[in-house]
């Protein structure tokens, strides 16, 4: 199983593309016996096909100008009983993805995720709920992701801010405010590291 994220229109484009490859191949390697959808909010896709179609289908000149612009993940093999968990893999190691047109696969991805175990619409909930009046502010977001992937060290958020260091400490005071908690708290760190993962879907 693929999964891949992007935009709206990326998503929309490559649906396209893949309806065209079904109808102008049919009896071709790539193409036949592919199922896939978009999410509701159209920013997501799910393909499902076989295991050797795969590198195919993304290598396809039909679905390159729309698969680079967007995450992939990839799944391990799954039988038909096993497509829920497949789905979950695709799912895992594309939220994960660092380069937009490259697949991440789930046999290479190491270890198991907390990730795995989250069902995805009750995440985005959560993540809403718990970043609160924060998700509305551009600016407060951008801090407090990069505040949590350089683990707090002030001088790098100023650093990648652009801003003297001086000024990180009271704009760290503004986003606890903001977000009613500890930030430097070791299980707040955690909700709000992925809270602020599921915001970006």
């Amino acid at each position: 199983m693929i999964c891949l994220e992007g935009g709206g229109a990326a998503v929309a484009g490559l649906a396209s593309a893949l309806a065209r490859l079904l109808v102008e191949t049919r009896g071709a390697s790539v193409g036949e016996g592919l199922l896939w959808r978009a999410d509701w909010d159209g920013a997501r896709l799910m393909i499902l096909g076989e295991a050797e179609l795969v590198p195919a289908l993304l290598e396809d000149g039909r679905v390159t100008p729309w698969t680079g612009r967007m995450r992939i993940g990839v799944s391990g093999s799954a039988g038909i009983t096993d497509l829920p968990r497949a789905a979950q893999q695709a799912l895992s190691v594309c939220a994960g993805a660092r380069r937009l047109g490259q697949a991440a696969r789930w046999e290479a991805s190491g270890p198991p995720s907390v990730m795995d175990l989250l069902d995805e619409d009750k995440a985005r909930a959560f993540a809403r709920a718990r970043l609160g009046a924060v998700v509305e502010q551009p600016e407060m977001l951008e801090l407090l992701r990069i505040y949590l992937s350089e683990a707090g060290a002030v001088q790098r958020i100023a650093d990648r801010l652009g801003v003297h260091r001086n000024s990180v400490s009271a704009r760290l005071v503004r986003l606890r405010r903001a977000l009613g908690v500890d930030i430097e708290d070791a299980e707040q760190r955690a909700n709000l590291w992925i809270a602020s993962h599921y915001l970006r879907k």
